[in-house]
């Protein structure tokens, strides 16, 4: 399930935060409440890469988190981080 089949169905305040800290570790919180709406649909979870994988952004090193840092935190999936963006600049 793509992020733009949930976008809808994510709180305002969800939508805002992804928009706002696209790329960026997703909080449990976050997290979860995207997972819920995958397994309502019983939909494959395709939002995410694997928990502690190094997000796939364009940012200088210096400014990505380093994954082992945190070893379970998730990131977007890159066509997530791109649909977000995009959908982000036509608001």
């Amino acid at each position: 399930m793509g992020m733009e089949q949930i976008w809808a169905r994510l709180s305002a305040e969800t939508r805002d935060w992804l928009i706002a800290n696209n790329g960026d570790a997703v909080p449990v919180d976050i997290a979860a409440e995207i997972d819920e709406l995958v397994e309502a649909a019983d939909a494959e979870d395709v939002w995410a890469i694997e928990p502690g994988a190094a997000p796939a952004v364009s940012e200088p090193e210096d400014e990505i988190q380093d994954a082992d840092e945190d070893p379970g935190a998730r990131y977007l999936a890159e066509d997530a981080i791109d649909w977000i963006e995009e959908t982000a600049n036509d608001e």
